[in-house]
Formats: C-alpha cells, sequence, structure tokens
C-alpha cells in the first residue's frame, strides 16, 4: 500500500479509503467483487483498495476486533464510579458506551458511559481518551453532550459519564418527520452553533458526521464524540501525529487524506459534507478534490429522468417537494454556500463555522448571502424579491438616482450648478445610498445590506466626484457600517472620509462644490473620533487618545454646528473611563451630552432621547440608581410622546435602560417581563445583535437579582454563545457574572473557571481598577465557597488595602468575606466586627439594598450559630425571610441558611 508522496498519491489514497470503507459494509463473500466493479477502470485504484481490506485482516486489526468482541454484556450489572452498567449502546474505535444509571443519590438520571475496551488501554489510547474527557470538561454548550463524571476503574481502564441523549441521527430525525429545508437549515444551524463554541474554546472535532449529532425528540440537536478532537493550542499534535490518517472515510477533508494542517476550516468542510446530504439526501460522491468542489447539489434532481427515479423521488418527498421543485430549492445559493464550504484549498473555504451559519441564516432570511459575487444586481434582486410589495415605485426613484449618479461619473461639467442644488441632490443619493439610521432601528438592515456595498464601489470609482460630496457620502456610508456593527467596513469608510475631507478643505474651483468649510471640519472631526473610539474603547490601545482628544476640541470649537457629533465623541470618553473604572466625571459628562442634544434639537429628538437614556444607564452604573430611575422614566415618557420619529432600535434602548433601572431600585420583578417583551422584539429586528446581546445580559442580571441563578446562568452561557471577541472588557464581565450565578447555585468550582477567564483578560494589565478588584473579590468568594481557607486569606490579605482604599461596594464586599474568614477560624468578634463594617462601607450609598441587608443577617446568623448564642433562630428566621422578600428561586445562600435552621430544630 502506497504513502501520500504528492497531490496524485494523496488523492488515490483519499479514494482509495472512501471505497474501502463503504466497501466493509458489504457481505464479506462479494466484497471483493465489489470493488472490482467499482473500480474497473482504475487498477491503481483497485490495488489501493484491496491492500486497504487487505490490511483490515492483517494482525493488529485483528488486536482491535478482539478487543471489541469482549462480551457485550460482561459489564452488565456491575458498578463503575458510582454508576451500575444497565446495558452496552455503542462502541467505537477507543471504546465501548453503556447506558448506566447512578448508584445513589437524589437524581437517578441514566448515563453514557464511555469506557476503554479491552486490549485498548495502549499509551496512545489511553492518552486521546483523556484528552476526549479533558476536552469535554471544558466545554459547555446547550447543543453540545455534556461531561458529568469520570475516573479510572479498578482495572487501570479510564472511563466518564456524560449526558445521555436519547435521540435519533440528525438524518434519521429529518427523513422520519419529512422536515422541509427551513427546517432542517434550522437544525443545522444548532449544530454549527455547538461547533463554533467549541472552536472559540480552542478544539476541532475533525470527525463532524451524521451519526455524531443526534436530535432528542423536542428537536434539539446534540453532538457526540471528541473522540479524535484537535486542541488548537495542543503542542504535542504536530508531534504526535500518526502517518495513519485520524478520520472517517467519505466524511474526511483534503488535508485529512493528505496529513496537512487540520484547521477550524477542516471542520467547516466536513459540515460542508454534511449539509449537502442534508439537504439533497445525496451523499458527494466520490472522486478527486476538485471534482467535489465543483460538484452542485441540485444536479440529480434536474437531471433528466430524475423524476422517474424512485430513489430521487423518496428524497424529495421526504422534504416536501416534487423531483423538480427540490431541484429549484437547492439551485442558487444553498448551492453556492456548500461548494464555499467544500472549496478544495482551506483558505477558500468560509472563514469561520460562524460565517457559514451566518451565510445559512441570511439564506432563511431572504438576505443575499457571501457565497458568491457580492455584485449589486444581486442583491437588488434578494431585496425586490423579499419586498415585492410597495418596491415598484421605490424601485423607479432608486434607478433613475443610480442612473444619475452614473452620469454624473461621467460627465464632471454635469456637476457645475449651484450649491443649494448641489445640496439637495446630495440629500437625495444619502437617502437612498445611506438610509441605514446608526442611531435608531436597525431594522433597515435588509436596505443596508443589499445596496451599500453597492454604493461603496460606486463612490470608490467615482473619480470626479468633486471630494466635499465624496467626503459626505464617505462619512454617511461609514455611519451606515456603524449602524451594522461592520467595525471594519466602517473604519475604512471613515477614513475615506477623512481623506476626502482634507482634499476638499485644500480645493480650489469647481472641485469646491459642497466644500463647506465648517462643515468639513465637523465631518472630519467625527470621523476620527469614531476610529479613535474603536481603537481607544474597543482595543484598550492608549496611543489614538490624543487622536480622540484632538477631535474633541475641533468640535467644541465649531460652536452651534457641532452640538450632535461632539456630543457622539463624548460618549466615547464616557465609554473609555468606565471602561477603565474612572467613574468621578461620568455624572457631568453624561449631562452636558443631554445638554448639548437638547440644544441642538430639542427635548424630544432621538438624539436628546438617546442622550436621556445613556445618562439613565451612566448614573445606575455608578450607584446613583435613584436619579437612574427618574432620567430613565423621562427618557421612557418623552419616546412615547415622539413615538412617530422613535425608530424601533431606540425604542428598545429607552425600555431596557428604564427595565435595569427598575431592577437597580429594588423592583426587579416589575422589570423582567419589560426586559423579556423587548428582547421578543429586537429578535423580529434584522441585525440588531449588539441590541440582542445587551438585552440578553440586562435580562440575567435580573434573573439574578430575583434568585434565580440557574436561569441567568442559561442566559449568560447564550450571550457567551453568540458571535463575540473573546479578548473585550464586556465579554470579561460576562464571565464574571456567570461566575456569580454559578456560585448562586453551588457549581464553585465552575464559578472559580469563569472567574479566571474574566481575571486573565481585565487584570492582565492593571490588577487595582475597581472591576478587576471586584473580579479577585469574587475569586476570594469562590475559595471560601470551595473550602480553600488558605487561598481566600491570601487574596484578601492583597486586596485589602486597594479594597478599603476604594470605599463603598468593594470594601462592603472585602469586610463580609473578611468575616467568613474569622467565622472560620472562630474568632466571633472580629467576625462580628467585619459584618459591622461592611455596613459602614454602605453608610452614605443611600437606600441599602435588601439582599445586602439580607446578606449581613445571614452572616450576624452564622456567627450566632457557631456561638451557641439563643438569638440564632430568631437572626436566621429574619434572614430566610428577607431573601424570600426578593428572591422567586432559591440560591445557595438561600439554602445554606435554610440548612442551618433545619439543624437548629
Amino acid at each position: 500500500m502506497n504513502m501520500p508522496g504528492n497531490a496524485t498519491d494523496t488523492e488515490l489514497l483519499r479514494r482509495a479509503m472512501a471505497i474501502a470503507n463503504a466497501a466493509l459494509h458489504q457481505p464479506e463473500s462479494g466484497r471483493t467483487s465489489w470493488v472490482e466493479f467499482h473500480c474497473v477502470t482504475e487498477p491503481e485504484l483497485l490495488a489501493e483498495v484491496l491492500a486497504l481490506l487487505a490490511a483490515d485482516k492483517a494482525p493488529a486489526h485483528a488486536f482491535e476486533r478482539l478487543a471489541d468482541d469482549e462480551p457485550a454484556d460482561a459489564w452488565i450489572g456491575k458498578q463503575i464510579g458510582s454508576y451500575r452498567i444497565c446495558e452496552r449502546i455503542g462502541s467505537g474505535g477507543m471504546g465501548a458506551v453503556y447506558r448506566a444509571e447512578p448508584v445513589s443519590g437524589v437524581t437517578r438520571q441514566a448515563v453514557a458511559l464511555k469506557l476503554i475496551k479491552r486490549g485498548m488501554d495502549s499509551e496512545d489510547v489511553q492518552r486521546r481518551f483523556l484528552r476526549e474527557r479533558t476536552i469535554l470538561a471544558g466545554l459547555d454548550h446547550p447543543h453540545i453532550a455534556r461531561l458529568l463524571d469520570g475516573g479510572m476503574h479498578e482495572d487501570g481502564r479510564s472511563w466518564f459519564a456524560m449526558e445521555l441523549v436519547e435521540g435519533r441521527s440528525l438524518f434519521e430525525y429529518c427523513d422520519d418527520k419529512f422536515l422541509p429545508l427551513d427546517a432542517r437549515l434550522a437544525l443545522f444551524e444548532q449544530v454549527c452553533s455547538a461547533v463554533d463554541y467549541a472552536h472559540r474554546n480552542l478544539v476541532i472535532h475533525r470527525d463532524l458526521k451524521p451519526g455524531n449529532v443526534l436530535v432528542t425528540s423536542d428537536g434539539t440537536a446534540k453532538l457526540l464524540d471528541f473522540g479524535i478532537a484537535k486542541l488548537l493550542d495542543d503542542e504535542t499534535e504536530a508531534v504526535t501525529r500518526s502517518k495513519v490518517a485520524v478520520l472517517t472515510p467519505g466524511y474526511a477533508a483534503p488535508e485529512q487524506y493528505s496529513h496537512g494542517a487540520i484547521t477550524t476550516q477542516t471542520d467547516v468542510y466536513l459540515l460542508g459534507l454534511m449539509l449537502a446530504e442534508l439537504l439533497g439526501g445525496q451523499r458527494i460522491p466520490l472522486g478527486p478534490a476538485r471534482d467535489i468542489e465543483s460538484y452542485r447539489i441540485d444536479s440529480p434532481f434536474a437531471s433528466k429522468g430524475g423524476s422517474d427515479d424512485a430513489r430521487l423521488v423518496g428524497a424529495a418527498r421526504r422534504r416536501g417537494l416534487s423531483v423538480s421543485g427540490l431541484a429549484r430549492a437547492l439551485r442558487g445559493d444553498l448551492d453556492r454556500i456548500t461548494r464555499r464550504a467544500l472549496a478544495s484549498d482551506p483558505g477558500r473555504r468560509y472563514a469561520s463555522v460562524a460565517a457559514l451559519a451566518d451565510d445559512l441564516n441570511r439564506y432563511r432570511r431572504g438576505l443575499p448571502v457571501l457565497a458568491m459575487d457580492d455584485t449589486l444586481g444581486y442583491r437588488l434582486g434578494k431585496f425586490v424579491r423579499r419586498h415585492r410589495t410597495g418596491v415598484a415605485a421605490g424601485f423607479v426613484v432608486l434607478l433613475a438616482v443610480v442612473a444619475g449618479l452614473g452620469l454624473s461619473m461621467r460627465e464632471a461639467h454635469r456637476l457645475r450648478v449651484a450649491q443649494s442644488q448641489s445640496d439637495t441632490a446630495l440629500n437625495l443619493l444619502e437617502s437612498v445610498f445611506l438610509g441605514a439610521d446608526p442611531y435608531g432601528t436597525r431594522s433597515n438592515r435588509t436596505t443596508a445590506q443589499d445596496l451599500l456595498q453597492g454604493a461603496r464601489e460606486r463612490i470608490a470609482t467615482a473619480s470626479e466626484l468633486p471630494p466635499g460630496f465624496a467626503a459626505r457620502l464617505w462619512f454617511g456610508l461609514g455611519s451606515a457600517f456603524v449602524s451594522l456593527e461592520d467595525r471594519t467596513a466602517a473604519v475604512d469608510a471613515m477614513q475615506r472620509a477623512i481623506d476626502a475631507a482634507d482634499q476638499a478643505l485644500a480645493c480650489s474651483g469647481d472641485r469646491c462644490i459642497g466644500a463647506d468649510p465648517q462643515n468639513l471640519r465637523i465631518l472630519r472631526a467625527s470621523a476620527q473620533a469614531r476610529i479613535a473610539y474603536y481603537a481607544v474603547v474597543l482595543d484598550g490601545d492608549a496611543s489614538q487618545e490624543a487622536a480622540l482628544d484632538a477631535a474633541i476640541r475641533v468640535l467644541r470649537n465649531e460652536g452651534a454646528r457641532g452640538r450632535i457629533e461632539l456630543a457622539k465623541a463624548l460618549r466615547y470618553v464616557v465609554d473609555k473611563q468606565f471602561n477603565r473604572g474612572e467613574y468621578d466625571n461620568l455624572a457631568r459628562l453624561s449631562a452636558e451630552i443631554l445638554d448639548l442634544c437638547e440644544q441642538a434639537s430639542g427635548p424630544d429628538s432621538p438624539d436628546s432621547i438617546m442622550a436621556l437614556a445613556h445618562r439613565a444607564s451612566i448614573l445606575k452604573a455608578i450607584g446613583d440608581n435613584a436619579e437612574s430611575l427618574v432620567a430613565a422614566g423621562l427618557a421612557r415618557d418623552r419616546a412615547g410622546h415622539a413615538s412617530g420619529v422613535v425608530g424601533e432600535g431606540l425604542a428598545l434602548y429607552v425600555e431596557q435602560q428604564y427595565a435595569g433601572a427598575l431592577g437597580a431600585n429594588g423592583r426587579a420583578a416589575e422589570a423582567e417581563p419589560i426586559l423579556r417583551e423587548a428582547r421578543r422584539r429586537a429578535e423580529a429586528l434584522p441585525g440588531a445583535d449588539s441590541q440582542k446581546a445587551g438585552l440578553t445580559w440586562d435580562l440575567a442580571m435580573i434573573e439574578d437579582q430575583l434568585g434565580q441563578p440557574d436561569r441567568a446562568i442559561v442566559e449568560y452561557r447564550t450571550l457567551l454563545a453568540r458571535p463575540h471577541d473573546e479578548k473585550s472588557s464586556n465579554t470579561a464581565a460576562v464571565h464574571n457574572a456567570l461566575g456569580r450565578a454559578l456560585l448562586g447555585t453551588g457549581e464553585n468550582r465552575a464559578a472559580a473557571a469563569e472567574f479566571q477567564v474574566a481575571h486573565d483578560f481585565l487584570c492582565a494589565i492593571e490588577t487595582q481598577t475597581p472591576p478587576c478588584l471586584a473580579i479577585r473579590l469574587n475569586q476570594a468568594g469562590a475559595d471560601i465557597a470551595s473550602g480553600d481557607w488558605a487561598a481566600a486569606e491570601g487574596r484578601l490579605s492583597e486586596l485589602q488595602e486597594a479594597s478599603i482604599r476604594m470605599g463603598g461596594r468593594l470594601a462592603m464586599r472585602w469586610q463580609m468575606l473578611r468575616s467568613k474568614v474569622h467565622l472560620h477560624r472562630r474568632e466571633w468578634v472580629a467576625a462580628s466586627r467585619a459584618v459591622q463594617e461592611s455596613r459602614n462601607a454602605l453608610s452614605d450609598a443611600g437606600p441599602v439594598d435588601p439582599i445586602d441587608a439580607a446578606d449581613w443577617l445571614a452572616q450576624e446568623a452564622a456567627i450566632a450559630v457557631a456561638r451557641n448564642d439563643p438569638n440564632a433562630r430568631g437572626l436566621l428566621e429574619q434572614a430566610i425571610a428577607a431573601y424570600r422578600e426578593n428572591w422567586i428561586g432559591r440560591p445557595q445562600a438561600l439554602l445554606d441558611v435554610e440548612t442551618a435552621l433545619a439543624r437548629l430544630r
């Protein structure tokens, strides 16, 4: 048998392995003749396949069969760890999988227990098996089967228990239920979500196939079997890579056959293979990679005689279509998406699984997909098909303007018109091309996605366009891309606006049309501020602060005409200072922003309402909860009065801030339904990803506040499952909040892991900022909850000076944790004194949070119990009453107090 040397050898081996794998499913007596029939014209391929089949009978493989032939019932009824084996339900290359039940405990929910097979416990297999267990331990996603337990049996074999998924394979489920294409794609997006999550946790699955995806009865897809998964940061992977490909023939990427680099694009390819079969019911035929790449999934159904092929008729019927109907459905976008995923060159595939999923989602929503040339005609076609009703008149106007712009580009003398006429024409162009409102609703994402790229191309090639016009168009285009959260495109457009403004400010003659110097200076400074915002606020690049400050100075000097843009730039400063924990000037800045907007456009304008709602969020963040509710309520009233000019996006932002202010003022029960309704409305908007994420964040915080950490955990993990910047301060905040919620459910080790993720980012450079100090205090809390008192004392000692100096909630939290340490050391007086100091830390902070008050009562009760104080029972009852008055659920803190009271009784 040849080992791969060049591309031809690799292709031959790839095809041979696929055919050999298929041959193993044929009866052994007719296996050779079956292979000869399929390789009749290719003697080299035939020899390679026969060599592979012979190797399957070699001693090494016989040894594997011997391992697999361990009596299926040998373990039935026996105990492994804390589980009793019930039945064998599966077998893989390394291990057997059993259905097992816990021997004891409250729950008797069955698990899937995987055990290394007898004879397979070599060092390499043990390493792979333990690596699978390690990988699963780090993955927690609704569409990945969860690891529950693990260990080593007394005979030295490793095992682990995971969530038992009761379901059918992806293809079986879809076919048995006769699911249409859209429902199949919805399930496939669940699979993509799981794979994308694994990638973001540095895990490549590399064995994606239909059998490794089960669908439960309620339609939830679960990804299984990380047995050959690869850790992206596993430095031993390249060294230990075997010369025998680790793959499933028929479901493998070209680089797996050729022993090339295994990357996330490998999983993209495997998903492409699954997608093709899921949609058309036909496995991609065996052949060279270049043929697979050019294969069209609609071709079998579009072929002559397809309607007479019982197999194709059945596949179409299971999708609710005729053969010709399925051919039409697969033709076009779905075929393009599949072929892009199946590109033989990994660099030409989708850049990520998230990008593949996004394109499928775009297809399902009727938006243009990215798997094709991004032509304006294609985008306009998609727009018309989505909006057939009422589109005709608007489309005629659009074509007229586009045609006019084209003529303008060709004939410079047509631009030599009066300034007033130029402004009118430019306003019309902006309304058509750049209609996305960067401040308000993003429901116009459809129009922007269809048209803005075309507008960008026209502006970029408009060499005769006066620079004053170009600057305004580029700035408007950049603002639209800001609205669509496309940072790269926004920065590019804003920089082009700056360049065009510089040209316009230096121009002379006819080229000066549209070159109002003051407007250009304002535009230029605004674009400069936006670019600096991305660098300073999102990336933490302090080198760009000077650019932001310079832009603000320019805008201040421009007086009344620069007020709105100055307000936006000052919001960037607010975001910068908030991220750094510099809270002293935030209230003043937010008041200035509101004043600027009201002076510029009146109190009921969208800009002013946005500024007022933003001020509410700032006041809440710095602890001025009462004033936050006043501002949020006023913003809500104004938005209601101005509903005709307030877009849906701004309306939802106001609702979000109002609900947040309610929660901060102890009215979480009122806030929760407002947030749920706002998120429901946001989900109906195309785009608005950051707004949906913000609403989910606030909803999670409210769930936590209501004593429902289990529900909050679901929301936090939903946030982390969305595409996001792993290194942003927002992501670190989510990990920190998730850790707090996990502490609330008693999952202390998992909580510590989340705190560590947050710490690694936010505390990497500066450890004394309020956000970092809060995370480090949470780590000390996790140490205490886990019983690691030495670690807790060490952290608290390190944090004492900074926490006390900062005061407020940081000092309050430090004193409470210190009280717990004193209590553990039976230092009753010191423990009581620390509780009082914790109270004192918030004595000037306004109304006391009721949960803080309940926590103080609970700690005083714990001290009284330890001292056998007769007042202990009364204190415990008061603490329980305080918790129950504010909590709907029963977090760990309440359970602890209830347990203490039960022991006294």
